[in-house]
Protein backbone atom coordinates (compact mmCIF):
# COMPACT_ATOMS: atom_id res chain seq x y z
CA UNK A 1 0.00 0.00 0.00
CA UNK A 2 1.07 3.56 -0.72
CA UNK A 3 1.08 6.34 1.86
CA UNK A 4 -0.37 9.81 1.45
CA UNK A 5 3.18 11.16 1.06
CA UNK A 6 3.71 8.86 -1.95
CA UNK A 7 0.73 10.47 -3.64
CA UNK A 8 1.79 13.99 -2.68
CA UNK A 9 5.11 13.44 -4.46
CA UNK A 10 3.60 11.69 -7.48
CA UNK A 11 0.92 14.33 -8.05
CA UNK A 12 3.35 17.24 -7.63
CA UNK A 13 0.83 18.97 -5.41
CA UNK A 14 1.47 22.68 -4.91
CA UNK A 15 -0.26 22.75 -1.52
CA UNK A 16 0.18 19.78 0.79
CA UNK A 17 -1.24 19.16 4.23
CA UNK A 18 0.02 15.62 4.86
CA UNK A 19 -1.32 13.30 7.52
CA UNK A 20 0.05 9.78 7.95
CA UNK A 21 -2.08 6.99 6.55
CA UNK A 22 -2.17 4.09 4.10
CA UNK A 23 -4.37 4.47 1.02
CA UNK A 24 -6.79 1.57 0.48
CA UNK A 25 -8.30 2.80 -2.80
CA UNK A 26 -8.71 5.87 -5.01
CA UNK A 27 -12.06 7.19 -6.25
CA UNK A 28 -13.79 10.33 -7.53
CA UNK A 29 -17.22 9.04 -6.45
CA UNK A 30 -18.02 9.90 -2.82
CA UNK A 31 -20.56 7.06 -2.71
CA UNK A 32 -17.73 4.54 -3.20
CA UNK A 33 -15.57 5.89 -0.38
CA UNK A 34 -14.57 3.48 2.38
CA UNK A 35 -12.02 3.78 5.22
CA UNK A 36 -8.57 4.61 3.85
CA UNK A 37 -9.78 6.10 0.55
CA UNK A 38 -8.05 8.91 -1.31
CA UNK A 39 -10.96 10.96 -2.66
CA UNK A 40 -10.39 13.07 -5.78
CA UNK A 41 -12.86 15.94 -6.05
CA UNK A 42 -13.55 16.68 -9.70
CA UNK A 43 -15.59 19.62 -10.95
CA UNK A 44 -17.42 17.89 -13.79
CA UNK A 45 -20.04 19.02 -16.27
CA UNK A 46 -23.00 17.70 -14.26
CA UNK A 47 -21.78 17.90 -10.66
CA UNK A 48 -18.88 19.23 -8.61
CA UNK A 49 -17.02 16.71 -6.48
CA UNK A 50 -15.92 19.50 -4.14
CA UNK A 51 -19.52 19.61 -2.89
CA UNK A 52 -19.14 16.02 -1.63
CA UNK A 53 -15.84 16.29 0.22
CA UNK A 54 -17.44 16.31 3.68
CA UNK A 55 -19.54 13.29 2.71
CA UNK A 56 -16.39 11.49 1.60
CA UNK A 57 -14.66 12.29 4.89
CA UNK A 58 -17.66 10.98 6.85
CA UNK A 59 -17.45 7.75 4.82
CA UNK A 60 -13.79 7.22 5.76
CA UNK A 61 -11.64 9.19 3.31
CA UNK A 62 -8.18 9.93 4.72
CA UNK A 63 -7.02 12.17 1.87
CA UNK A 64 -8.59 14.74 -0.44
CA UNK A 65 -7.25 15.75 -3.86
CA UNK A 66 -8.84 19.05 -4.86
CA UNK A 67 -8.41 21.99 -7.25
CA UNK A 68 -10.73 24.66 -5.81
CA UNK A 69 -10.26 26.50 -2.52
CA UNK A 70 -12.29 24.94 0.28
CA UNK A 71 -14.30 26.71 2.99
CA UNK A 72 -12.85 24.48 5.71
CA UNK A 73 -10.16 21.87 6.29
CA UNK A 74 -10.32 18.92 8.68
CA UNK A 75 -7.04 18.76 10.68
CA UNK A 76 -7.13 14.96 10.64
CA UNK A 77 -7.31 14.71 6.84
CA UNK A 78 -4.61 15.07 4.18
CA UNK A 79 -5.26 17.67 1.47
CA UNK A 80 -3.42 17.74 -1.85
CA UNK A 81 -4.18 20.71 -4.09
CA UNK A 82 -3.59 20.20 -7.82
CA UNK A 83 -3.98 22.21 -11.03
CA UNK A 84 -5.09 19.43 -13.41
CA UNK A 85 -7.89 17.59 -11.65
CA UNK A 86 -8.45 14.81 -14.19
CA UNK A 87 -4.73 14.19 -14.64
CA UNK A 88 -4.20 14.08 -10.88
CA UNK A 89 -6.99 11.53 -10.49
CA UNK A 90 -5.58 9.35 -13.28
CA UNK A 91 -2.05 9.53 -11.84
CA UNK A 92 -3.34 8.64 -8.38
CA UNK A 93 -5.11 5.57 -9.80
CA UNK A 94 -1.99 4.65 -11.76
CA UNK A 95 0.24 4.88 -8.68
CA UNK A 96 -2.12 2.68 -6.69
CA UNK A 97 -1.58 -0.12 -9.24
CA UNK A 98 2.20 0.52 -9.51
CA UNK A 99 2.17 2.07 -13.00
CA UNK A 100 1.30 -1.19 -14.82
CA UNK A 101 1.40 0.15 -18.41
CA UNK A 102 5.20 0.32 -18.17
CA UNK A 103 5.24 -3.49 -18.26
CA UNK A 104 3.85 -3.98 -21.80
CA UNK A 105 3.66 -2.24 -25.19
CA UNK A 106 0.55 -0.12 -25.60
CA UNK A 107 -1.05 0.60 -28.98
CA UNK A 108 -3.89 3.13 -29.29
CA UNK A 109 -6.48 3.93 -31.94
CA UNK A 110 -8.43 7.18 -31.97
CA UNK A 111 -10.87 8.77 -34.41
CA UNK A 112 -14.61 9.07 -34.92
CA UNK A 113 -15.09 5.91 -37.00
CA UNK A 114 -13.23 2.63 -37.40
CA UNK A 115 -11.59 2.39 -33.98
CA UNK A 116 -13.11 -0.96 -33.01
CA UNK A 117 -12.45 -2.64 -36.36
CA UNK A 118 -8.86 -1.38 -36.39
CA UNK A 119 -8.31 -2.55 -32.82
CA UNK A 120 -9.50 -6.09 -33.59
CA UNK A 121 -7.39 -6.25 -36.76
CA UNK A 122 -4.26 -5.09 -34.95
CA UNK A 123 -4.84 -7.47 -32.06
CA UNK A 124 -5.23 -10.33 -34.56
CA UNK A 125 -1.86 -9.45 -36.09
CA UNK A 126 0.02 -9.03 -32.82
CA UNK A 127 -1.40 -12.08 -31.06
CA UNK A 128 0.13 -14.34 -33.71
CA UNK A 129 3.49 -13.61 -32.09
CA UNK A 130 2.80 -12.41 -28.53
CA UNK A 131 0.05 -12.59 -25.92
CA UNK A 132 -2.00 -9.44 -26.59
CA UNK A 133 -4.73 -7.74 -24.57
CA UNK A 134 -7.63 -5.78 -26.04
CA UNK A 135 -9.66 -2.80 -24.80
CA UNK A 136 -12.59 -1.80 -27.03
CA UNK A 137 -16.16 -0.55 -27.00
CA UNK A 138 -17.33 -4.12 -27.61
CA UNK A 139 -15.25 -6.08 -25.10
CA UNK A 140 -11.98 -6.18 -23.20
CA UNK A 141 -9.51 -9.08 -22.95
CA UNK A 142 -6.90 -9.11 -20.20
CA UNK A 143 -4.87 -12.05 -21.51
CA UNK A 144 -6.91 -14.62 -19.61
CA UNK A 145 -10.58 -13.77 -19.93
CA UNK A 146 -13.06 -11.60 -21.81
CA UNK A 147 -14.65 -8.73 -19.90
CA UNK A 148 -17.80 -6.80 -20.89
CA UNK A 149 -17.08 -3.21 -21.85
CA UNK A 150 -18.99 -0.22 -20.46
CA UNK A 151 -17.06 2.62 -22.11
CA UNK A 152 -14.82 3.04 -25.16
CA UNK A 153 -11.99 4.04 -22.81
CA UNK A 154 -12.65 2.90 -19.22
CA UNK A 155 -12.72 5.42 -16.38
CA UNK A 156 -9.25 5.96 -14.86
CA UNK A 157 -9.59 3.58 -11.89
CA UNK A 158 -11.08 0.80 -14.04
CA UNK A 159 -8.47 1.34 -16.77
CA UNK A 160 -5.49 1.16 -14.41
CA UNK A 161 -7.00 -1.89 -12.71
CA UNK A 162 -7.32 -3.52 -16.14
CA UNK A 163 -3.75 -2.51 -17.02
CA UNK A 164 -2.57 -4.23 -13.82
CA UNK A 165 -4.33 -7.48 -14.79
CA UNK A 166 -2.87 -7.25 -18.31
CA UNK A 167 0.64 -6.85 -16.85
CA UNK A 168 0.14 -9.64 -14.30
CA UNK A 169 -1.02 -11.96 -17.09
CA UNK A 170 2.30 -11.30 -18.88
CA UNK A 171 0.80 -9.73 -21.99
CA UNK A 172 3.48 -8.39 -24.31
CA UNK A 173 1.11 -5.95 -26.06
CA UNK A 174 -2.22 -4.24 -25.43
CA UNK A 175 -4.40 -2.68 -28.12
CA UNK A 176 -6.99 -0.14 -27.07
CA UNK A 177 -9.50 2.30 -28.43
CA UNK A 178 -8.80 5.76 -27.05
CA UNK A 179 -11.80 8.07 -27.00
CA UNK A 180 -11.71 11.86 -27.06
CA UNK A 181 -13.33 11.83 -23.61
CA UNK A 182 -10.60 9.52 -22.31
CA UNK A 183 -7.88 11.74 -23.76
CA UNK A 184 -9.45 14.98 -22.54
CA UNK A 185 -9.64 13.49 -19.04
CA UNK A 186 -6.10 12.00 -19.16
CA UNK A 187 -7.43 8.55 -18.24
CA UNK A 188 -4.24 6.68 -19.31
CA UNK A 189 -2.27 8.62 -16.67
CA UNK A 190 1.41 8.77 -17.59
CA UNK A 191 1.26 5.72 -19.89
CA UNK A 192 3.06 6.04 -23.23
CA UNK A 193 1.87 4.48 -26.48
CA UNK A 194 4.24 2.56 -28.73
CA UNK A 195 1.83 3.11 -31.64
CA UNK A 196 -0.89 5.74 -32.15
CA UNK A 197 -3.37 5.39 -35.01
CA UNK A 198 -5.72 8.09 -36.34
CA UNK A 199 -8.71 6.98 -38.43
CA UNK A 200 -10.76 10.12 -39.15
CA UNK A 201 -12.69 12.97 -37.56
CA UNK A 202 -16.31 13.92 -38.22
CA UNK A 203 -18.90 15.85 -36.23
CA UNK A 204 -19.58 13.82 -33.07
CA UNK A 205 -19.44 14.30 -29.29
CA UNK A 206 -19.80 18.06 -29.75
CA UNK A 207 -22.12 18.10 -26.73
CA UNK A 208 -18.95 17.48 -24.71
CA UNK A 209 -16.27 19.26 -26.77
CA UNK A 210 -18.41 22.23 -27.94
CA UNK A 211 -16.74 22.50 -31.36
CA UNK A 212 -14.59 20.62 -33.87
CA UNK A 213 -11.40 22.43 -32.89
CA UNK A 214 -11.62 21.24 -29.27
CA UNK A 215 -12.58 17.77 -30.50
CA UNK A 216 -9.52 17.68 -32.77
CA UNK A 217 -7.19 18.89 -30.00
CA UNK A 218 -8.48 16.18 -27.66
CA UNK A 219 -7.66 13.52 -30.28
CA UNK A 220 -4.28 15.14 -30.95
CA UNK A 221 -3.29 14.48 -27.32
CA UNK A 222 -2.68 10.84 -28.21
CA UNK A 223 0.08 11.94 -30.60
CA UNK A 224 1.59 14.72 -28.48
CA UNK A 225 1.06 14.00 -24.79
CA UNK A 226 0.88 10.19 -24.95
CA UNK A 227 3.04 8.95 -27.82
CA UNK A 228 6.35 7.46 -26.66
CA UNK A 229 9.56 9.22 -27.69
CA UNK A 230 10.37 6.45 -30.18
CA UNK A 231 6.72 5.78 -31.02
CA UNK A 232 5.05 5.61 -34.42
CA UNK A 233 2.05 7.66 -35.56
CA UNK A 234 -0.11 6.02 -38.25
CA UNK A 235 -2.44 8.59 -39.81
CA UNK A 236 -5.19 8.59 -42.43
CA UNK A 237 -4.30 11.60 -44.58
CA UNK A 238 -7.38 11.23 -46.79
CA UNK A 239 -9.14 12.89 -43.86
CA UNK A 240 -8.61 16.67 -43.65
CA UNK A 241 -7.95 16.50 -39.92
CA UNK A 242 -5.56 13.60 -40.45
CA UNK A 243 -3.63 15.65 -42.99
CA UNK A 244 -3.46 18.52 -40.50
CA UNK A 245 -2.39 16.18 -37.70
CA UNK A 246 0.45 14.74 -39.81
CA UNK A 247 1.64 18.27 -40.62
CA UNK A 248 1.57 19.40 -36.98
CA UNK A 249 3.43 16.45 -35.45
CA UNK A 250 7.17 17.02 -35.49
CA UNK A 251 8.66 14.60 -32.98
CA UNK A 252 7.30 11.25 -34.13
CA UNK A 253 7.87 8.75 -36.91
CA UNK A 254 4.83 9.08 -39.16
CA UNK A 255 3.37 6.48 -41.49
CA UNK A 256 0.54 7.92 -43.55
CA UNK A 257 -2.14 5.90 -45.31
CA UNK A 258 -5.00 6.57 -47.70
CA UNK A 259 -5.94 6.51 -51.38
CA UNK A 260 -4.03 9.65 -52.35
CA UNK A 261 -0.63 9.68 -54.02
CA UNK A 262 1.01 11.35 -51.01
CA UNK A 263 0.25 8.46 -48.66
CA UNK A 264 3.09 6.17 -47.58
CA UNK A 265 0.69 3.21 -47.69
CA UNK A 266 -1.80 3.51 -50.56
CA UNK A 267 -5.12 1.80 -51.12
CA UNK A 268 -5.22 1.54 -54.91
CA UNK A 269 -7.61 -1.33 -55.58
CA UNK A 270 -10.57 -0.62 -53.35
CA UNK A 271 -13.47 -2.99 -53.94
CA UNK A 272 -16.96 -1.63 -53.34
CA UNK A 273 -20.31 -3.35 -53.17
CA UNK A 274 -22.63 -2.80 -56.10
Amino acid sequence: MKTINDYATHLESDKIIPVDGLVSQVTCDSRKVKPGTLFCAIAGTLSNGHDYIMSAIKNGAIGIVYSQELPEYDPDISYLKVKQQYLAYALACELFFDCPAKEFKLHGITGTNGKTTTAFLLEHILIAKHLTALITTVECRDGEKNIPSEHTTPEAWDLQNLFRRIADNNCHDAVMEVSSHGLDQFRPGSAKFHTAIFTNLTGDHLDYHDNMEKYFKAKKNLFTHYLAENGTAIINIDDEYGKRLAAEIQHAKIISYGQGRDADCRIDNLLTKT
